[in-house]
């Protein structure tokens, strides 16, 4: 294929993907709407289960976050440190990594050649920690020695010497930590989806008027007998019809979206017991719709291959 053919079919498909995304794209704004509200519900559910499970509050979740983020922040960058509490600090930070991928190995890698690499980490980093707590024990005493790295990995919460009765072992707080991090980042994305469709909302209405103000000139220049760039009045009426038909178009578009992300989201709140709750996007008053768009504001279509379909902010 020539490079004048290449750049052409270049520009055809994207000018298809520009134009299925248009078509599609309140569709995958509502759908994934609805995923992250139930993923957000299921993992609120599994907090609260965790919580009776270990026996305790939100606020001692939200203070076992607090610690794993301390002790990320005091561990040490490199593991080749020299002093009893850095070594502390590593020898917990590579048990937790090596049983985290040992658990992702099968979960996430369903053939034997990609887990090749993943079981060399496992390794590399298994040396690192038998090397940890050889240094480590010739710092301390017999009595405060640590057991060896098969010992420490065998046991599903492994106990340091340093730890006191109280403690709550680092993979707990890790595991309350892991979920309240995602909760906390299906809540966000909840808010972004939201944003999105009303500024789709909010694009597909400033569109349609666009349109309208189109169509009311040609109709004001017809009224004058008057024709810009030396058009017949002929081509000046088709380009009306034109802009008619497109308009027609662009509103069953606009009440389509509109249509699924009232459906989607009255939905999906009537599921949280909030049945008296106005859904978000029922806030979009005309008022609303005649402010600027910030998001999802669409270029014109591309005619070359350096002119790509994109979104500007």
């Amino acid at each position: 294929m020539s490079k004048a053919r290449r750049t052409d079919m270049i520009t055809i498909h994207a000018r298809g993907w520009n134009l299925r995304k248009k078509q599609n794209l309140h569709r995958y704004l509502s759908q994934r709407y609805v995923k992250t509200k139930k993923r957000t519900d299921e993992m609120d559910k599994d907090i609260q289960n965790l919580q009776t499970k270990l026996q305790t509050t939100e606020e001692g979740m939200k203070q076992w976050v607090k610690e794993v983020e301390e002790w990320a922040a005091s561990s040490p960058k490199s593991t080749n440190c020299q002093d009893q509490q850095g070594l502390q600090r590593v020898m917990e930070g590579l048990a937790l990594k090596i049983k985290q991928r040992k658990i992702e190995l099968y979960r996430t890698i369903d053939n034997n050649k990609d887990r090749k690499p993943k079981r060399d980490i496992i390794a590399k980093n298994k040396r690192k920690l038998e090397e940890a707590i050889a240094v480590y024990n010739n710092l301390v005493p017999d009595t405060e020695a640590v057991d060896t790295a098969d010992a420490v990995l065998s046991q599903d919460f492994p106990i340091w010497p340093w730890d006191s009765a109280s403690t709550v072992p680092l993979e707990t707080n890790k595991m309350a930590f892991d979920k309240v991090m995602l909760l906390s980042r299906l809540r966000e994305e909840d808010g972004i989806l939201i944003k999105e469709m009303k500024n789709h909302c909010r694009y597909l209405t400033g569109s349609s008027r666009a349109v309208q103000r189109e169509i009311q000139q040609i109709e004001k220049d017809l009224c004058k007998q008057s024709c810009p760039f030396a058009m017949s009045l002929e081509a000046y009426e088709g380009l009306k019809d034109l802009l008619k038909k497109r308009l027609q178009e662009m509103d069953k578009q606009m009440e389509e979206a509109f249509s699924t992300y009232r459906r989607k989201t009255m939905k999906e709140r009537r599921k949280c017991g909030m049945r008296r709750s106005v859904s978000p996007l029922m806030t979009l008053t005309p008022l609303m719709m005649r402010s600027n768009i910030s998001l999802f504001h669409y270029t014109r279509m591309p005619t070359s291959s350096a002119d790509f379909p994109i979104l500007t902010g």
